[in-house]
């Protein structure tokens, strides 16, 4: 298998071409009773439409009924909204009837499971609980008594070279594929999957929150699909369904996936996938006002995160910025470049850096790694103006260790990738603990699988002691209890 890293030559590209847990007495499906007060549509129909005062209610179980349906309408507040008037009732968790979109989807493929023509297991209504469906700790797949497959019973990760999974408040949060996407919850504590709702793929979680792209149909039944961005939060034990962007043509479209956060969301965007032209635009979660960030350049925004009220992010010139939303930035200009000035040794006119975090649990904290070398730069941002830096030098795992980045900064430990070439000539990646208290890096034994040497541990992010990973250019997703697997090999990154 060859494996071309992103961090070979250029920042991470987020593009394809392409602990608290919550039980499950906590979890409400169901939606509270409408309020009288959401009932209220504009009679007005959206201008690109032609419909009268009501609209036909058709069975949305079918996919050519939701083709067929002029999506979207106008609420009382000339908002877009897929309740129909007439039809639809909103409600407390949905009130702009988003599932409607995916009705059909989530129909066709439970129909299939309950009448055995699959045997991938599906739920009904979205957001719902697979019951037929566990991880498996397969020990003809590990050497780890320890390791888990996530990606199960025919539900498989994105095979691109980007994120596509997350973890928050003890839950993962995953983009998974059958025939067509689902955003997946899982819950390692309980071993349970719950199925939230259809995807068309740049898909982010992170702060209980998901972002995704939805498309209404398969675009190999309507190749003028209409597309839209959708936002779900996780709160109180509930799951809230929001449209959080949508243009004139009603063809939303995420150029790579987008960066989630409890209070903001920032989002790559063009109209249509064929257009060459893609926006960054960012919004404070609810009320979902959108402004653009010039002057990023080309392929935009890359590698970082969004903790609280701040982003980070690099640029495809390694020049990494931090932003404070709240300030509302126009331009690249209104952010605070982290790069130091070039001093001896670092060529250019500022150090080159990769793979900027901030600490999840502080977000005026970063760290980053200077780009091909075993050094890690935490940054403390406390007066943003004078930010203070410290480095911390990486062990290398192999002698043929050549890069490393940083997938997640929590506290203080830094969960990263380091990557080695092997005898073959092939590369290889493990994922690394750093602590920053104690100066010590943590690798785990290699040989995951019992048939291979190759271990492909790519896009880490850990909550407690699981470890999430993806093998890249593959559909594999793999979970780890580092609790037992310390018992177990004595690698024990966790240990005070």
């Amino acid at each position: 298998m060859v494996f071309f890293s992103c961090s070979e030559n250029s920042p991470q590209n987020d593009a394809e071409t392409d602990i608290d847990t919550v039980t499950e007495q906590d979890i409400d499906f169901t939606d509270t009773a409408p309020d009288p007060d959401m009932n209220d549509y504009d009679e007005t129909p959206d201008k690109d439409t032609d419909i009268d005062n009501t609209v036909e209610c058709l069975d949305l179980k079918i996919q050519d009924n939701v083709i067929n349906t002029p999506f979207p309408f106008k609420d009382k507040d000339g908002k877009p909204t897929f309740c129909r008037p007439g039809c639809d009732t909103p409600t407390e968790t949905d009130p702009q009837c988003v599932k409607n979109i995916w009705e059909w989807r989530n129909w066709e493929s439970y129909q299939e499971y309950v009448n055995k023509k699959t045997e991938t297991p599906d739920c009904y209504q979205w957001p719902c609980e697979i019951k037929d469906m566990k991880a498996s700790p397969n020990p003809e797949s590990f050497n780890s008594k320890c390791d888990r497959h996530i990606a199960v019973m025919g539900y498989n990760a994105s095979m691109g070279t980007i994120w596509s999974h997350g973890m928050s408040n003890g839950v993962a949060g995953m983009y998974l594929g059958r025939r067509h996407g689902l955003v997946i919850e899982y819950n390692p504590e309980q071993d349970k999957y719950l199925a939230l709702g259809a995807t068309g793929g740049a898909f982010s979680f992170n702060e209980d929150r998901y972002v995704f792209m939805i498309l209404e149909t398969n675009p190999d039944i309507n190749p003028d699909y209409r597309s839209y961005a959708i936002s779900i939060e996780r709160k109180d034990g509930k799951y809230y369904y929001e449209l959080i962007h949508d243009n004139e043509n009603h063809n939303s479209f995420f150029s790579r996936p987008p960066f989630a956060g409890g209070k903001w969301v920032l989002i790559q965007v063009r109209e249509g996938k064929a257009s060459s032209v893609t926006e960054v635009k960012y919004a404070k979660a609810g009320v979902w006002e959108w402004q653009t960030i010039e002057g990023i350049g080309s392929p935009l925004a890359q590698e970082g995160n969004i903790v609280g009220d701040h982003l980070t992010f690099i640029t495809n010139n390694r020049a990494m910025y931090y932003c404070d939303l709240t300030k509302s930035p126009k331009h690249i200009s209104d952010c605070k470049l982290i790069n130091r000035s070039a001093g001896v040794g670092l060529i250019g006119q500022f150090e080159e850096g990769h793979s900027p975090r901030i600490d999840t649990e502080n977000e005026k904290r970063l760290v980053y790694n200077l780009y091909r070398q075993n050094v890690f730069v935490e940054v403390d941002l406390t007066d943003v103006e004078n930010p203070v830096y410290s480095e911390y030098e990486v062990s290398k795992n192999k002698e043929t260790t050549y890069s490393w980045q940083v997938d997640t900064f929590r506290g203080n430990k830094v969960l990263y990738s380091d990557f080695y070439t092997m005898e073959a000539g092939s590369v290889d990646m493990i994922g690394c603990f750093y602590r920053l208290d104690k100066k010590k890096s943590s690798c785990p034994q290699e040989n995951i699988h019992p048939w291979t040497g190759q271990n492909l541990m790519g896009y880490n992010t850990f909550w407690g002691k699981w470890h999430l990973w993806k093998t890249p250019a593959s559909v594999a997703t793999v979970m780890r209890d580092w609790e037992c697997y310390c018992e177990e090999s004595g690698v024990c990154p966790f240990e005070e």
